[in-house]
């Protein structure tokens, strides 16, 4: 492998790296580029080479974080719903900078989309008749409001417990089941 082929994974995983460490201190829009390059060593210009900009690197990490979120669920050890709710709690800071400190609705429909996918997918798989209402417009629905769950959940200071919060996540799926 050459020298470059190795330096680009590297230089997008401590890009990637320093945009989570940098949300779990500060919001998102006070997060600029020079920010990012001082704290993952990195130039300006190796930035631009892999992202357009802080919105695409970000779109970048938390595709990475879904991918191994995906990769622990599809081991079969973990509960896709308590390794959800685990990882928004632990991860409270990186969320509240995101999608609470001087909100932007971009960033609530960034993350919301990044799981319509999974979600639709594990709908078509779980009814096997067709469905009254699409799999996609479900799944659209469910991120939504997963989304807007998770923020309330970490407003609240963790009013309800992790255990019951994966129980009304666990209810209000049963529920949208039955009734589509």
């Amino acid at each position: 492998m050459s020298s470059d082929a190795k330096r680009v994974p590297k230089a997008k995983r401590q890009l990637s790296d320093a945009m989570l460490a940098l949300l779990r201190e500060r919001s998102f829009q006070r997060i600029g580029v020079n920010d990012l390059c001082e704290h993952a060593l990195i130039s300006r210009a190796t930035f631009y080479t892999h992202f357009e900009d802080k919105y695409d690197l970000l779109r970048y990490a938390l595709t990475q974080i879904r991918r191994q979120l995906r990769e622990i669920a599809q081991s079969g050890q973990h509960d896709v719903v308590d390794l959800l709710v685990s990882f928004v709690y632990d991860n409270a800071d990186l969320f509240r900078n995101l999608l609470m400190r001087e909100s932007n609705p971009e960033l609530v429909r960034m993350l919301s989309e990044l799981f319509i996918t999974d979600i639709a997918r594990m709908i078509e798989q779980s009814s096997p008749e067709t469905p009254v209402v699409p799999p996609m417009v479900q799944a659209t629905f469910v991120s939504g409001g997963l989304s807007h769950l998770m923020v309330w959940w970490i407003d609240s200071g963790f009013s309800v417990s992790r255990e019951e919060m994966a129980g009304y996540l666990r209810g209000l799926g049963q529920a949208a089941k039955k009734s589509c």
